[in-house]
């Protein structure tokens, strides 16, 4: 598909232009230098034609700044990948000997390339601006300001004479989040399955601020893999970047079918491990759970460990458990085998009648308390449309249907039926009432 890369120095505004593509707030837009790291990727439509926009981390030709250096070798594989380079400058600002070390950076790429000349909403700052940045020597030349939305139709207008008149038809997508505490191995799993790196992997927690999606095939199979910041404790989020980073990380868990969620099996289960669990079971997605770093685990005490999270993890007995090593690459196949199949399991929900089936007979095995004169009775089950795994219990007797029994008949439908890592939710209703 038609790639349109935006590079640049930090803080000259490429995320703002990203976001005002993507018409949703996809980057983390901050007015701190350096915010954008990994490269994001977006698909947009515009006059029925597709395209993928990227944004990337501002450049620092700084050899001696190791993340610096490794932004720089995202940005250079976002620009090879590139069918078009946005190359972004400040004009307010003004031309820097940065701007000139950058144009000559995109120059080597050999790719189409327009300047685009940021926040110029003044007449008096687009006059100066012009002035400036056509010693450059770029022929293509955009004066606009993303904020305020000016320029932006004549730079789509251009982007889409470039693109190819034949249309493409965008694959279902299955979408797989990866979640977790920060500095657990989540960035090093994705680089793992792809075997590049097209994900910054840094010892520095935090490195991933926002929810980078990442295509590719695996086994035949079209699938998006959504790297995501780590999450902490909300008494723990210290600036603005992170809350946002925090809110992405529930948004990309929102808009994927199965989420891995990371834990290191070198330390004890935290709360927030717990907390997050819990969060990908509320939005109710398919869960596996990845112990990671488990190669520095001793052998002998690799299957403790895993029982201990077992027990640890006791509200979500559905959830299969994997051991890894993403730095090794050990395990990472099967955890994705296992990720097919909860999707598929997650996609393909039982008939209500299997449902009905599986409930019926648990209450013939172990009968509801008698709450009134009369028996509790089941009368039917069935599913909620549209959120298949909601099942729906409708009784005579609701309030017999407590929560220690409704997590027994819980129990009996992931015994009876293919549902590990799907969390089932029940509801129990008066007979009539729907």
């Amino acid at each position: 598909m038609f790639t349109v890369a935006i590079v640049g120095r930090p803080n000259v505004g490429k995320s703002t232009l990203f976001n005002k593509f993507a018409k949703k707030r996809l980057a983390v837009v901050e007015d701190t230098p350096g915010i954008t790291r990994d490269r994001l990727y977006c698909e947009v439509t515009y006059y029925e034609k597709p395209f993928v926009v990227v944004d990337t981390g501002g450049i620092v030709f700084d050899e001696k700044d190791s993340l610096a250096e490794k932004v720089r070798k995202q940005v250079e594989f976002a620009i090879s990948e590139a069918d078009l380079i946005l190359f972004m400058v400040d004009g307010k600002e003004g031309l820097l000997p940065l701007d000139e070390e950058v144009a000559d950076f995109v120059r080597r790429s050999n790719r189409p390339v327009f300047l685009v000349v940021n926040k110029t909403e003044s007449p008096r700052v687009e006059e100066s601006a012009k002035a400036e940045f056509t010693s450059l020597g770029f022929n293509e030349v955009f004066f606009i300001s993303a904020a305020h939305n000016k320029g932006l139709y004549e730079l789509i207008e251009r982007i889409m004479e470039f693109i190819p008149p034949s249309p493409v038809i965008l694959p279902t997508v299955r979408r797989f989040a990866v979640v977790g505490k920060p500095n657990v191995g989540k960035s090093s799993f994705v680089n793992a399955i792809l075997g590049e790196e097209r994900v910054v992997v840094h010892s520095e927690p935090g490195t991933t601020r926002d929810a980078t999606d990442v295509f590719l095939e695996f086994k035949g199979k079209k699938l998006a893999l959504v790297d995501t910041a780590g999450l902490r404790r909300k008494s723990r989020i210290e600036d603005a970047v992170e809350f946002y980073s925090i809110l992405r990380t529930k948004r990309a868990i929102e808009r994927s079918d199965v989420v891995f969620v990371m834990m290191d099996a070198t330390q004890p289960i935290t709360r927030q491990d717990k907390r997050i669990v819990a969060e990908v079971e509320s939005a109710r997605r398919g869960i596996v759970l990845l112990l990671n770093k488990m190669d520095i685990v001793p052998e002998d005490k690799r299957s403790p460990v895993k029982e201990y999270f077992y027990e640890e993890l006791f509200f979500v007995p559905y959830v299969p458990v994997l051991s890894i090593s993403a730095l090794k690459g050990w395990g990472v196949e099967e955890a994705m085998d296992v990720g097919m199949e909860v999707y598929r399991r997650y996609k393909n929900p039982p008939s209500d009648k299997a449902l009905f089936e599986v409930i019926t007979r648990a209450v013939l095995k172990h009968h509801p308390p008698s709450v009134g004169r009369k028996p509790a009775r089941v009368y039917d089950v069935y599913k909620r449309f549209p959120d298949a795994w909601v099942v729906i219990v409708e009784t005579n007797e609701p309030k017999a249907f407590k929560e220690d029994y409704k997590r027994f008949l819980l129990n009996e439908l992931y015994r009876n039926l293919d549902a590990e890592g799907v969390p089932i939710k029940m509801e129990v209703r008066k007979k009539g009432k729907r």
